[in-house]
């Protein structure tokens, strides 16, 4: 036997002997990298899992905070419509509130105009002195009394400012139209522009003719007559109106985009004939939403994943493919219409919080259109039940 062993022994070189020591020290190595690699991954599954746990917790919470948020809301309709039927400080809110809506109606005024009019910085917000400005340019005449108590009916939050989108809907729902034919001109120019998948970088560069990076009046309107827009002249004054904030004569390419990303925009959504339903935009988010769910990834990964040359922005293409591969349909020009109100700083590509910031606007706007949806629903049961009554007496309406 020992006489095997060493034929056996001899029968493999030096060499041979060393190599093969050197590849088993190899593989312990990897064995023990192999080790660590799968105790650190246990580790992230283990925290992985109480990350879910903790977001199911959170969500949870979270739908607990909606469900009393809504009772609170609920109350506060009931109290409000109640209100209106017995208290005389209300009636003389809903007086004055009446009387803007007349004048709006009488002198056919767009409202949105007038509001951003005279919303100077631009913030979709008014002042009181602001709103004072409007109410008198309407010929309505308040008391310094009146004009207070009207005020707290309208400043919502306290802030001591008007969110006016809000007020603007309650003019809609009052009958008032917010928009005039010059307005429709507008709104189909950006229709245009997103239907043939031109960026607003672009557009502007299209109607600044002579490269000075100014858009002026008279560009406008010779480029409305080559359009055969109908009263071309008119329709470039109404931009002017809504958007040269400087009051230069020009448009630079900031004001430019906020025509259309803010003025144009939020006209195109006021004036939806579903008022309360979600801006399609918003909803496209929500699908890419569910399908992160649904994947179990997070926004950050989604966005990594679509950034494929690695360089932290998105382009139009990449943006395109995102769609593309959740199989979600868009017709033409909503792509462009998607990446522009996402493109907040008009680079024409979209850096991640840009990204980020669009999504979550997506799903406050999705939770706030539920809870209406829910309320309205809920209100209309107390009605029925005699809760709360149908209809204030109109001549209490007008009683000061």
């Amino acid at each position: 036997m020992k006489l095997m062993f060493k034929e056996l022994k001899d029968s493999v070189s030096l060499e041979e002997n060393l190599m093969t020591k050197i590849e088993n020290k190899n593989l312990k190595e990897k064995n023990l990298i192999l080790t660590k690699k799968e105790e650190e991954l246990r580790l992230l599954l283990a925290q992985k899992e109480t990350n879910e746990r903790e977001l199911f917790e959170k969500t949870e919470k979270v739908r607990e905070l909606i469900e009393e948020n809504m009772e609170v809301e609920l109350e506060l309709e009931v109290a409000r419509i109640r209100l209106e039927a017995i208290d005389p400080v209300y009636r003389q809110y809903m007086h004055f509130f009446q009387l803007i809506v007349t004048k709006l109606k009488e002198n056919q005024f767009s409202p949105v105009q007038l509001f951003a009019t005279f919303d100077r910085d631009n913030s979709g917000a008014l002042s009181k002195r602001e709103f004072e400005e409007v109410i008198r340019s309407l010929g309505i005449e308040m008391l310094p009394k009146e004009l207070e108590t009207f005020f707290l009916f309208v400043d919502l939050d306290g802030t001591g400012l008007i969110e006016y989108k809000e007020f603007l809907r309650r003019l809609k729902r009052a009958g008032v139209k917010l928009r005039r034919p010059e307005d429709d001109i507008l709104i189909a120019i950006y229709e245009a522009l997103t239907k043939n998948e031109i960026t607003l970088k672009q557009a502007f560069k299209i109607f600044d003719k002579n490269g000075d990076n100014l858009v002026s009046c008279k560009e406008v309107k010779e480029l409305f007559v080559t359009m055969k827009l109908n009263n071309p002249e008119k329709a470039a004054e109404s931009i002017f109106e809504l958007a040269d904030i400087s009051k230069d004569g020009y448009l630079n390419e900031d004001e430019w985009h906020k025509l259309f990303l803010n003025i144009v925009k939020d006209l195109a959504n006021l004036t939806n004939n579903d008022e309360e339903q979600l801006d399609w935009r918003f909803r496209v988010m929500m699908s890419i939403k569910e399908a992160m769910e649904l994947q179990h990834v997070s926004l950050r990964e989604v966005f990594d994943m679509i950034d494929t040359d690695k360089s932290g922005e998105l382009t139009y293409g990449e943006l395109k493919q995102l769609f593309d591969n959740l199989n979600i349909q868009l017709r033409r020009g909503e792509l462009a219409n998607l990446f522009n109100a996402i493109d907040r700083d008009h680079s024409d590509k979209i850096n991640f919080n840009e990204f980020l910031h669009f999504f979550t606007e997506a799903v406050n706007e999705a939770q706030k259109s539920r809870r209406k949806r829910e309320l309205t629903d809920r209100v209309t049961k107390l009605r029925e039940s005699g809760v709360i009554p149908e209809e204030v007496d109109e001549e209490n309406k007008r009683t000061m």
